[in-house]
């Protein structure tokens, strides 16, 4: 991922969470000139000071305006909004037509993850109002 140059650049990253500082360092790379980046994930709960945690610290830091952070809450999830969104395309054709808001999160699922670990545990912070934790102390959930 270097030495790749020209003009109106778009690098999109998914399941950002898991960019390794080699590849981040790489990525970085290629953010020059008229280039953007959408980074897409949730930070990791066990390696703090990640690729992703930093960019997210960016978008909240007013001397880095060419960087934001958009949280996503788990709350917002069609799964529990109830808001109308498309139908699966991904099923294998056997399975019924259905809503991809059965592939997200619902409220039971943030219920049982908030008795398991409580409010202020940082895989709660992370995955529930999507939120970096203070001060790291990141874990592994067991």
């Amino acid at each position: 991922m270097q030495d790749i140059h020209g003009n109106l650049k778009l690098v999109i990253v998914d399941e950002a969470g898991g960019i390794a500082r080699s590849i981040g360092a790489g990525t970085n790379n290629l953010l020059t000139g008229d280039a953007r980046m959408l980074a897409i994930g949730n930070p990791p709960t066990d390696d703090p000071r990640s690729r992703s945690e930093v960019m997210c610290e960016e978008g909240d830091d007013p001397d880095e305006p060419g960087t934001v952070t958009i949280p996503i809450a788990t709350l917002d999830s069609p799964a529990i909004t109830g808001e109308r969104v498309p139908y699966c395309l991904d099923c294998p054709p056997s399975v019924a037509r259905h809503s991809i808001a059965i592939h997200l999160p619902a409220q039971n699922w943030v219920d049982r993850t908030l008795r398991e670990y409580g409010e202020d545990h940082p895989y709660v912070m992370i995955k529930v109002p999507a939120e970096l934790p203070k001060g790291g102390g990141k874990v592994i959930p067991t």
